[in-house]
């Protein structure tokens, strides 16, 4: 079998980043601790995101955002 591989990748940006009351009832990976307000969560994220994006594109991965 002949393995596939891509050296592209899409990520979407995380635009509206948030915590979601729906879902972190079930969700471990979900808390609130009252640290972190809604836009310094939200910037986290966006550093994050940005720094994941920095290195797949180190690693040679062409990234589309």
């Amino acid at each position: 079998m002949r393995q596939q591989t891509t050296p592209h990748i899409l990520m979407v940006r995380p635009a509206n980043f948030a915590f979601n009351e729906e879902t972190a009832a079930n969700n471990a990976f979900q808390s609130r601790d009252g640290k972190l307000t809604p836009a310094e969560m939200r910037e986290r994220a966006m550093q994050e995101f940005d720094g994941f994006v920095a290195q797949l594109r180190a690693a040679g991965v062409d990234v589309i955002v």
